[in-house]
């Protein structure tokens, strides 16, 4: 294929050699304020001057060892010039909040369009939108690998997990997972998914039964609702662990805490690496820990059980990661984690901007209603609904469909080149060792492929010949493609439908909030988060609801 030409940007031609060395001497200052020593509050203060003094260190460093890699390798590329990388900046609040690193590139794509470079630290990076491009770079694992930055981030989190592993070694323990682990079993899997869809209702109408019957019921923030569901099933279906509401909502909020600081640590490599020992990833580690105690007392409890026992159970995912790291307990709680983090969050974020594009969009919650009475017309709302019944209910798949279409829990992909590579669809050059993006929400989004894609359509899918279910490579791939896609996709799409399908049966909702104070905030999913003007995403999705 011809390989594209652009055309030098003008913000490119503002951004000489000299602005980039100057930006990234900025970089190490700022991030030694911010990044690097935003977690030693408790250091002491011959800890903290040691601090300053290393970043000024590395100032000198830097610009002796990296001096001639300071030239962008995509000049040929549109993106922000220097003045956006300061305060007031168009880049500057990524560094800031790294929970607003998709709204900031988003954003940037809107400005300088499907391809365009940015510098995220010290690293020159070429963001793709283009559905081809990103198909390739998810697909492709033998061209591009996870980038340093990343890899070291999970190595002090999860090491030796199935993200951590080496591509080789990767392709055996997916397939070793996969054939212990997969659709299968999902309708044996159904019990338990209910068992969680009636205690979230349970909970709803417990709210609902505070108010007077045909009133709204006061707000509440139906993200944590949803997520303390969403443990519930990973931990019971996958390792087999029951527990009580509370213990399930001191998990995700460890689980919370962990993904932000995950964030920190992908945002600041490599100045929070370098300064580990000063403190720089204290919370990180501190976290890390708590998650991993917690996962430790179940995963210690099955290693402890006799053969009698194991054989009077049902086998799961965990069984299969014991037999996969032959019983090491570090190397369990690796994967564990990453199971029950990723498969939580993915599912309880997806639900939460479901029932806010429900809320937005008041004839998709019609059309939802009149499927459930036409489908199901004498099930009472105390009768639960079988695997065969949820299967039936194409609409509201549908509905599930254009959720991840519009809201990817995976919106954007970094990956390292491992050789000289041309992207197959914008025919950009990506030299060897160089940090590409795929951003799926912008193929998501793109016009070429989706017709009006802002509209929330579940329309979209459903027959063979619409658009949805025609889609070209990379326009949708809410849980990647190839070999490193999401390995629980069944598990997340039976239980999303299944979990809607009983909430829409039993209430109406409605935002409790303006829509547009709603906003993606980055973290291992991409989360709902509405705040009031000026305040930080924090809240959950604010909803109030009334029985049917």
């Amino acid at each position: 294929m011809p390989i594209k030409q652009y055309t030098p940007h003008p913000s490119l031609r503002s951004f000489p050699v000299f602005a980039r060395k100057t930006y990234c001497i900025y970089f190490v200052l700022y991030g030694g304020c911010t990044l690097a020593s935003g977690n030693v509050a408790g250091n002491s203060i011959s800890e903290t001057m040691l601090l300053w003094l290393s970043c000024a260190v590395l100032v000198v460093l830097l610009c002796l060892h990296r001096a001639s890699c300071f030239r962008s390798c995509f000049t040929l590329l549109p993106g922000p010039n220097f003045r956006q990388y300061l305060p007031n900046g168009t880049v500057f609040p990524l560094y800031r909040d790294p929970s607003k690193m998709l709204r900031v590139i988003v954003a940037l794509s809107k400005t300088y369009g499907n391809v365009f470079q940015l510098w995220l630290g010290p690293l020159d990076t070429v963001i793709t939108s283009v559905p081809t491009d990103v198909a390739q770079i998810l697909s492709a694992t033998h061209l591009f690998e996870r980038p340093r930055a990343m890899q070291r981030m999970f190595e002090a989190v999860v090491p030796g997990s199935l993200v951590c592993t080496p591509r080789h070694l990767h392709a055996v323990a997916r397939r070793h997972l996969r054939n212990n682990f997969n659709f299968t079993l999902l309708e044996g899997f159904h019990l338990h998914m209910t068992d969680a869809a009636v205690e979230l209702c349970q909970v709803l109408s417990d709210i609902e039964e505070r108010t007077p019957p045909g009133i709204l019921s006061a707000p509440f923030n139906i993200s944590e609702q949803l997520s303390i569901a969403a443990f519930r099933v990973i931990l019971n279906v996958a390792f087999g662990c029951n527990l009580d509401r509370e213990q399930r909502l001191h998990f995700a909020k460890c689980t919370d805490r962990l993904v932000d600081e995950m964030m920190l640590d992908f945002v600041g490599h490599p100045l929070r690496q370098w300064l580990s020992n000063f403190g720089s990833r204290s919370r990180l580690f501190n976290a890390s820990q708590k998650v991993n105690e917690f996962c430790q007392t179940f995963i210690l409890e099955r290693l402890g059980e006799t053969e009698e026992q194991s054989r009077r159970r049902p086998q799961d995912l965990l069984d299969a990661i014991i037999d996969l790291e032959r019983a090491d307990v570090d190397k369990v709680t690796s994967q564990v984690v990453v199971f029950a983090v990723a498969g939580a969050h993915t599912t309880s974020e997806t639900l939460a901007w479901s029932i806010y594009e429900t809320c937005c969009n008041p004839s998709v919650a019609h059309y939802i209603h009149d499927e459930l009475q036409r489908l199901l017309p004498q099930k009472s709302i105390h009768e639960n609904l079988s695997h065969d019944e949820v299967s039936k209910l194409k609409y509201l798949r549908n509905v599930w469909k254009e959720t991840l279409r519009k809201h990817p829990p995976g919106p954007m992909f970094a990956r390292r080149a491992v050789k000289d590579v041309h992207l197959s669809g914008s025919g950009t050059f990506v030299p060897k060792g160089k940090t590409v993006v795929a951003l799926s929400q912008g193929s998501h989004m793109d016009r070429n492929v989706w017709n009006k894609p802002q509209l929330f359509s579940p329309e979209r899918w459903g027959e063979p010949n619409r658009e949805g279910e025609k889609n070209s490579s990379g326009a949708y791939v809410p849980f990647s493609v190839g070999g490193r896609a999401c390995p629980g996709r069944f598990l997340a799409d039976h239980e999303g439908v299944l979990i809607l399908a009983e909430m829409h049966r039993r209430f109406e909702f409605r935002l409790a909030c303006d829509a547009d104070s709603v906003a993606s905030c980055s973290g291992w999913a991409e989360f709902s988060r509405a705040a009031a003007k000026g305040q930080r995403y924090e809240a959950g999705l604010p909803i109030s609801l009334v029985r049917r």
